[in-house]
């Protein structure tokens, strides 16, 4: 009777364990499953504000593009005169309101730079988006600020200084000279390095987006 007994106990205990385990088992999986939908959550909201944003620096692009090309028209007229293609009338003055207006674009990244300041990228795994992400980011919008600076210290060593050298405004026969036509050819070379620039961080942007519609990210 006693060993019968003592057989039952060990049974209990054996049973006791393993229930233990099971419910230990459970706890955990359960912890892992909450943590999963928690980083699943957070990723989605990562990637939903990161979308907001590139839209949003989609359309400063297109902006800034806009803003180069009415640039480069002008500048171009002014080239027509300087090479006699065409008579002075508001040229120069066209060329110099058209430079007052360079275009600056400052990138919606308070996302991305939540993400990096974090240490993680909110669950986005995938390596070909995060290089497509770290290469927009720090690179192309990095290369569109150093263009933006040099194209507005551009306006104001040579075209302000100069315009003050003229009383405010430059006639025919300086457009002539070949300061001017230095000049102006240092800004047309400028508009074409920030015109490739705006573009192919256009053109990045749509293949970030393409990939966040896709989804597998």
């Amino acid at each position: 009777m006693a060993k019968r007994r003592e057989k039952v106990q060990w049974m209990n205990q054996l049973v006791n364990m393993v229930a233990i385990m099971i419910g230990v088992y459970i706890a955990f999986a359960l912890n892992d499953c909450q943590i999963n939908k928690l980083q699943e959550i957070r990723r989605k909201e990562s990637i939903s504000s990161m979308k907001e944003d590139l839209l949003k620096d989609k359309v400063e692009l297109e902006k800034g593009l806009r803003i180069i090309d009415t640039l480069s028209y002008k500048i171009n007229g002014v080239f027509r005169f300087i090479n006699n293609d065409t008579s002075a009338s508001d040229s120069l003055t066209y060329f110099v309101t058209g430079l007052q207006s360079q275009p600056t674009f400052y990138p919606t990244n308070f996302t991305f730079q939540s993400l990096v300041s974090s240490g993680d990228m909110g669950g986005i795994n995938d390596l070909s988006f995060r290089k497509d992400l770290l290469e927009l980011y720090n690179g192309h919008y990095t290369t569109i600020k150093e263009l933006d600076e040099i194209g507005l210290k551009n306006f104001q060593d040579l075209i302000i200084p100069a315009l003050i050298e003229q009383g405010g405004q430059f006639d025919a026969r300086l457009m002539k000279t070949q300061s001017f036509a230095a000049m102006a050819g240092i800004t047309q070379s400028l508009l074409i390095s920030r015109k490739k620039a705006y573009r192919e961080s256009s053109q990045l942007i749509d293949k970030i987006l393409n990939q966040i519609e896709i989804g597998g990210i």
